[in-house]
């Protein structure tokens, strides 16, 4: 019994120590662009087969235009490819078509959508963008959020805290404890 768990626990360091050895400038490289693709591997939660990556032309400034170039592509063939987008008043858009249709689209195929907006204000704000694909008359939708930080501010100010009371489980675990609502 011993000699198997020896063996098992040396299985699983061996591998890990292999693991580690294949960090190579390539895999670094991937995860310095990891902020600027969104793809589609989330454990346990199905989504259509769309990915995106999005690079902006220049730091954002208020009043100036700035450019974000997103390329689409698609993990099998489509018979149509559709993207709409949305900006929010703080993030005027410059362009005259936020609908585009790609058609029929292979696999692994990038097509590319500019999208061009004036910030008015600085802030943290969002391109929502809708793509949705139609494989045998069925269409699959996919949803993305493409952050734009305007005048560099730092993003933890935008994001919202806890409504909830922070405390110790007795268990030496911290939750928050939220407030119940009453629906009627």
């Amino acid at each position: 019994m011993n000699s198997s768990v020896f063996k098992f626990g040396l299985i699983i360091a061996v591998a890990s120590l292999t693991a580690c050895k294949h960090d190579s400038a390539s895999d670094v490289q991937i995860k310095e662009h990891s902020a600027m693709s969104q793809t589609g591997k989330y454990p346990g939660k199905p989504v259509a087969p769309i990915d995106i990556n999005y690079a902006m032309s220049k730091s954002a400034a208020v009043g100036e235009t700035l450019e974000v170039e997103v390329q689409i592509s698609t993990r099998k063939n489509v018979d149509d490819l559709k993207v709409v987008y949305t900006t929010p008043h703080q993030l005027e858009s410059a362009d005259m078509k936020m609908k585009h249709s790609f058609g029929s689209v292979n696999a692994n195929e990038k097509q590319v959508v500019n999208i061009s907006v004036i910030p008015q204000s600085k802030g943290m704000y969002y391109i929502k963008l809708l793509a949705t694909l139609v494989v045998d008359g069925r269409s699959q939708s996919r949803s993305f959020a493409i952050p734009v930080n305007i005048g560099n501010v730092d993003p933890k100010a935008y994001m919202k805290s806890p409504t909830g009371e922070v405390i110790d489980n007795g268990s030496g675990r911290r939750i928050i404890s939220m407030p119940a609502q009453v629906s009627e």
